[in-house]
């Protein structure tokens, strides 16, 4: 756990693990670790925070500035794990952006950028603005960062968006989250469904987020989705380092 003090206000990363699991569900191995930013007052994403961040280059500077920090002592204690960072799509745009992401060109090709959900444009998204963040990240490709889709079918990631941009990404993740836990698989089936089709035209591998049981777990190993994560395997490989 890694504690900072930034805009007033202390926040640290946890990381959790992305697991590699077998056709039953069975862990296998580490597949990489997610950092997830936390506040320290609240336990959970700092929202406000980051939100204006966005909207900010000298806060997206103090931001990148202890993700830096966060990259630097993560690798430091974890030099074969992939580290996946989020970033939102207005974050991508300001011009500190490229600049910050110069400085982790050492762990590049360890670290996937995880571009979130989050709203790309402040009104319609039209061409010139597709056309933007695709630039950006053609470049932090060629920086040698993998690139990821996060929240599929949610926010802004939606299937136009995904086809828009498939020949930049390098992986794609689907989250239960905006799920009820208990909730029927025949409430998300066909999205889900959708989304493992353009995952195996396009061979982008296929994330699911958001598994909190082992009976989950076994469940979407059995539909063919052997990369998870979630509090159930945050929890099983808290336990294996106990």
């Amino acid at each position: 756990m890694i504690e900072m003090n930034c805009v007033s206000e202390q926040l640290y990363f946890e990381f959790q693990p992305i697991v590699k699991v077998g056709q039953k569900g069975e862990y296998q191995s580490i597949y990489a670790k997610e950092a997830l930013l936390r506040s320290n007052a609240t336990k959970s994403f700092p929202a406000n925070f980051f939100n204006a961040s966005t909207e900010s280059e000298r806060e997206t500077q103090q931001l990148f500035d202890k993700f830096y920090e966060m990259v630097v002592n993560f690798f430091e204690n974890n030099q074969k794990i992939r580290l996946h960072v989020n970033i939102d799509p207005k974050q991508i745009k300001l011009s500190i952006t490229e600049a910050k992401l110069q400085k982790w060109l050492p762990f590049a090709k360890s670290v996937t950028i995880e571009l979130t959900e989050g709203q790309m444009t402040d009104g319609v998204r039209n061409i010139e603005q597709l056309a933007l963040i695709e630039t950006y990240l053609n470049k932090m490709q060629n920086l040698g960062f993998q690139i990821a889709l996060d929240d599929i079918g949610t926010g802004e990631n939606k299937m136009n968006l995904a086809q828009a941009l498939k020949g930049y990404a390098d992986l794609i993740k689907f989250t239960l989250l905006p799920y009820h836990t208990g909730q029927s698989y025949t409430c998300y089936e066909e999205s889900l469904r959708e989304w493992q089709r353009f995952s195996e035209t396009n061979q982008l591998p296929l994330i699911i987020e958001g598994i909190e049981t082992k009976a989950q777990a076994e469940f979407f190993a059995a539909q063919g989705i052997q990369l998870q994560q979630g509090f159930y395997w945050d929890d099983y490989i808290k336990t294996l380092n106990e």
